[in-house]
């Protein structure tokens, strides 16, 4: 299954509008938007935001950073988090949705070790 040009807007607009994953979303059509994701986003060695306002949320994608770089796995709520991740690490993430029952979707994020993907 790949993201035809024709289906390119709608997922811009899903992740883009990006706040929890949709409910009805699965892990395979989370994969496809994903990888669209990733593939649109250019590695940073900064987040973009600098404001005083947002050093609460710098700090938790600081610590998620240094977490998953340490080998151990993460969960993030929003998409908009896994896109401030792959500013970072874009080789190397990875994510699974996790759709517990009576629990909004969230992610699963990791990095896979050098040299493999």
């Amino acid at each position: 299954m790949t993201i035809s040009d024709d289906n390119e807007q709608q997922w811009v607009h899903m992740l883009s509008a990006a706040g929890k994953p949709s409910p009805n979303l699965s892990d395979a059509q989370w994969q496809l938007a994903f990888q669209f994701l990733k593939s649109h986003t250019f590695s940073s060695e900064i987040l973009p935001c600098q404001d005083a306002e947002y050093q609460s949320y710098r700090d938790f994608i600081e610590d998620t950073l240094s977490w998953i770089r340490r080998g151990h796995t993460a969960y993030v709520f929003f998409t908009y988090q896994i896109y401030d991740l792959l500013l970072f690490e874009k080789d190397r993430l990875s994510t699974r949705l996790i759709r517990d029952e009576g629990i909004y979707p969230y992610f699963m994020v990791w990095l896979q070790k050098e040299g493999r993907k």
